[in-house]
């Protein structure tokens, strides 16, 4: 099965690098969303069945809508969870394949998806799995993943409570300096804040929280 299977993704690459010129860069987008989108959802249920276990992995393939390749990959993640013999799966997947007369773009999700079972089946760690679905991307489709993988590592980080607290304190301590600052004299060496400056100050504060 292993011949099949890279004889199979050989073929799918050779359809994509002829096809490509021909298509639009909405088609080319589209395709790669594809693919993208199949990697990052096969890595996500890696990670989930690793942490969680398969029982939590069969509730979420349960409950998604929109399961790279369709219902019927969807159902044979089912089956790993239920324990189904290994060769049996691969058998079951390649013989959709090949009734499903699949191309290009499309014929590359169903390996990737289909990889991605059975390695998950192997209890593959997941961030072996992800490197291992890279090599299956097309290398401008790859360079893209890794892009956006470290945009929304920035997002995720930026967005994290630590750097809004970060952000927020920021935000307190300018507030505070501008409004004590405006009622001393640079020569003080103390000074009193009187009630109404710190009305103000929690006024402010409680305006960001807001």
């Amino acid at each position: 099965m292993r011949d099949v299977f890279f004889t199979e993704l050989k073929k799918c690459f050779e359809e994509i690098r002829k096809s490509e010129s021909a298509r639009s860069q909405k088609d080319l987008t589209e395709g790669c969303d594809l693919l993208i989108g199949a990697v990052d959802r096969m890595c996500e249920l890696s990670h989930l069945a690793r942490k969680e276990g398969l029982l939590e992995l069969e509730e979420a393939v349960q409950k998604s809508d929109d399961f790279p390749g369709g219902k019927h990959l969807k159902q044979m993640l089912v089956y790993v969870v239920d324990g189904i013999d290994p060769d049996l799966l691969e058998e079951m997947m390649f013989m959709r394949y090949c009734t499903a007369s699949l191309c290009d773009y499309e014929a590359l999700q169903y390996l990737i998806v289909m990889y991605s079972t059975l390695s998950i089946q192997s209890g593959m760690h997941p961030l072996v799995l992800e490197e291992a679905l890279i090599c299956l991307l097309p290398e401008w489709i790859a360079e893209e993943y890794g892009e956006r993988k470290i945009r929304k590592e920035e997002a995720e980080k930026s967005n994290s409570p630590s750097a809004i607290d970060a952000a927020r304190a920021e935000q307190i301590d300018r507030i505070c300096s501008d409004e004590i600052a405006s009622e001393i004299n640079p020569g003080d060496e103390y000074y009193y804040i009187d009630n109404y400056i710190i009305d103000k100050l929690l006024e402010e504060v409680m305006r960001l929280d807001g």
